[in-house]
């Protein structure tokens, strides 16, 4: 039989044991029942709360650099990342990556135009472990996952009164405050709150508190005799200035450069018309940038209905304002002494708002005031009975149901000139068009839209596992899903449903205590989002179909550790570039390659090497990219982590570093603009202190790399990158008890 699990220990004993050299248990993969990594015929890989540390991510999403088989462009800021896995061909967001907390989605779709999961999540000290599940069984339980599921386990209270406060400032004046309280309330009853508040003009710094926001957190859970009850909810209000792609030849530092100011912070635009057909014009603040101002609610239960049967819940409410406010550039910069007449305007000369004259040889670029407003509101519910029929054999029915909704208003466009240096003014007398003709490549366009989505979604699942032997057991799943879809569009009206088929099996062979293997099949789906059709401006979009082949290696020592998974997929019906320039259409690729994650002991060196290589080709579609390499993905990454731990009398020292390795990858879909490879540096100094106290010291991008994550993919053909942010250092003090 597959080894189990009591699930109802509470979440510091998880923690315990995951930091140990002993056995992980891992929740995600399942239908909820907790299970030893080391049995699991997936990949699955665990981030502890010291990891997490080192890590120092300044995103949800960047902390997915940790995990092997995906890439995460992070340098958009603390919201709006782009998310790749497994060679999945992605044109931006994050269409493959769902993002959980205690098992429940936050939202039943993964990505819409400028939502995607990590920015509906904050970092903070709630979290007991991260659960990163790619691909394998997440095509069946729960929202049904075929790429990668993240699941975010909020720490819970136990018998001792457990507190942690914790301070953290920055180079570029962060000023954040933590804290974490959890404990007891009555028998059996349990209690962790907390959250943070923090504010900081951010390493792109516009003059002002650009990145800002607080989030609170409450987990109550209440054991029983037969089982575990646990209710949470999280309520954020954070957002951070949106980073977009930058002029490589206005002589700008690319670590630090950002074009919003308080100058262009405020913007009255036009959003429509009234009842007499007069404009109704609104005021936005830019500052605001990208975020999530919303709250996310759970349930979850699991009661031993018998010494066969097991009933489990999952259940998450969510409601919110999942916001964009950004400057878009249109084109390339360019110089004033190309700028033709205008009015009253000499050829060659420019003006700024403020009056100052620019010189010919100075650089002036088209940029957008983008508006995107999405009020998102869902909810989830997954309930499973497993049953454990036999010594040897556990089954598992389930049922998930999902209804959500967004409803949106975008202005985009509303180009104007600014002069392109750090924090650069609006341009007086000249207009986008102006530097369209000196050849900066614009578009000079408008575009908006008023949007309302509703979509339900009802799925039957049903697991299988059987232990034919004492090294051999065969898991098996299938799951069927209804979506409904109604979606209203300017002139364009969707009223629609379909359903489809998922199936996943898995072979797993212990050829001891310590060692296995396993081999899966999964043939998984993604439905078709709010975005696909208006995209096609049609009232029906195809369904994307996955498969994914595994071959899986697990070794765990008392010293060291090592998990590989080959990989072979292929996926269809993917629309590439949507709302960008160039080729678009529906493609089929093809990818495989190998994702490993390695730890090894000795004394008092810890290392830990996580890594993946990947060849991910167009295999049908437009003529010109057949055969060329899905864009924006490099074939290999690799991150190297040392930490050192040493006693220095009655303090505890730590000295840890990562380096963090890209390789090269192309731009766009007809592979025509190529990155080079890169690699950053990362290092910091813990010291732990008698009393309790904890003083930490890091180091990002040491070297101070501006390579970049992407090319700007509304205007290929300029000289437009987003490279990844400079060099910083953070410094915190923590006490805990």
């Amino acid at each position: 039989m597959r080894p189990r699990v009591v699930s109802v220990a509470l979440a510091c004993c998880v923690v315990s044991i995951a930091r140990a050299d002993t056995d992980e248990v891992i929740v995600t993969g399942t239908a909820g029942a907790a299970v030893r990594r080391q049995d699991a015929s997936f990949s699955v890989s665990i981030l502890t709360v010291e990891q997490i540390e080192l890590a120092a991510p300044r995103s949800s999403a960047e902390l997915l650099a940790e995990v092997p088989g995906v890439w995460v462009e992070s340098s958009g800021g603390v919201a709006g990342a782009n998310i790749n896995v497994l060679g999945f061909p992605e044109a931006g967001d994050a269409p493959h990556v769902t993002f959980a907390i205690n098992g429940a989605p936050l939202y039943p779709v993964e990505s819409l135009s400028f939502m995607e999961h990590s920015s509906l999540f904050r970092i903070d000290e709630t979290l007991a472990t991260v659960e990163a599940q790619l691909g394998g069984p997440g095509s069946i339980f729960s929202r049904g996952e075929p790429g990668l599921t993240v699941n975010m386990r909020l720490r819970e209270g136990g018998e001792q009164t457990h507190a942690l406060l914790k301070y953290t400032t920055s180079d570029y004046s962060l000023q954040r405050a933590d804290l974490m309280l959890s404990g007891r309330l009555a028998d059996n009853f349990y209690y962790m709150v907390g959250g943070y508040a923090a504010a900081a003009p951010g390493i792109r710094s516009p003059r002002f508190d650009a990145e800002k926001g607080h989030q609170f957190t409450v987990n109550l859970t209440r054991l029983f005799e037969a089982g575990k009850l646990g209710m949470w909810t999280r309520i954020t209000d954070d957002h951070g200035q949106w980073l977009l792609p930058m002029s490589t030849i206005s002589g700008n530092d690319l670590g630090t450069f950002t074009q919003l100011s308080n100058d262009s912070r405020h913007r009255t635009l036009q959003t429509g018309f009234d009842a007499d057909d007069d404009p109704v014009f609104r005021e936005f603040d830019f500052a605001k940038g990208r975020g999530w101002r919303g709250s996310v609610s759970g349930l979850n239960g699991e009661a031993r209905v018998s010494d066969v049967f097991t009933l489990r819940d999952a259940f998450s409410f969510t409601q919110g304002d999942a916001n964009t406010y950004g400057l878009v550039p249109d084109g390339g910069a360019v110089r004033v002494a190309s700028l033709p007449a205008r009015d009253d305007t000499a050829a060659g000369t420019a003006l700024t708002a403020d009056g100052t004259v620019l010189p010919a040889d100075a650089y002036v670029q088209n940029y957008g005031f983008w508006v995107v407003e999405k009020a998102l509101r869902s909810f989830t519910n997954d309930l499973s009975l497993e049953a454990h029929v036999a010594p040897n054999h556990d089954l598992t029915l389930g049922y998930y149901a999902a209804r959500w909704s967004s409803d949106d208003f975008w202005t985009l466009g509303n180009f104007v000139p600014f002069h392109n240096v750090a924090r650069g003014n609006l341009l007086s007398g000249r207009t986008c068009e102006d530097l369209q003709s000196a050849g900066s490549g614009s578009g000079c366009w408008h575009y908006g839209l008023l949007a309302a989505g509703r979509s339900t979604s009802n799925a039957l699942y049903a697991a299988d596992s059987i232990q034919l032997s004492d090294r051999v057991r065969v898991d098996a799943g299938v799951r069927w899903e209804r979506l409904t879809v109604d979606y209203a569009l300017d002139g364009l009206r969707v009223d629609t449903q379909g359903s489809q088929q998922a199936r996943s099996a898995a072979l797993d062979y212990r050829l001891s205590a310590s060692t296995g293997f396993f081999a899966r099949y999964t043939n998984g789906f993604a439905f078709p989002t709010f975005d696909s059709y208006r995209n096609a401006n049609a009232a029906s979009a195809p369904v994307q179909s996955i498969e994914l082949s595994e071959l899986g290696y697990k070794r765990r020592g008392p010293s060291w550790s090592l998990y590989a998974t080959g990989f072979l997929d292929t996926t269809d019906a993917f629309a590439g570039d949507v709302g960008a320039a160039g080729v678009t259409g529906n493609f089929r690729s093809r990818a495989y390659g190998l994702q490993m994650e390695s730890q090894a002991q000795r004394g008092a060196l810890d290392l830990r090497l996580t890594g993946s290589w990947q060849h991910a080709t167009y295999t049908a579609g437009d003529p010109l990219i057949v055969g060329k390499k899905v864009m924006r993905q490099p074939d290999v990454q690799l991150r190297l982590t040392a930490r050192v731990s040493r006693a220095l009398g009655s303090w505890t020292g730590v000295l840890y570093g990562s380096s963090h390795y890209i390789g090269s990858r192309f731009a766009d879909n007809a592979n025509t603009t190529r990155y080079g490879a890169y690699a950053t540096l990362d290092a910091g100094i813990e010291l732990a202190t008698p009393a309790k106290v904890t003083l930490r010291i890091s180091g990002d991008n040491l070297t101070n790399r501006h390579d970049p994550t992407e090319g700007d993919p509304r205007a290929a053909i300029t000289a437009n990158i987003r490279p990844i942010l400079g060099r910083s250092t953070t410094v915190s003090a923590s006490y805990e008890f």
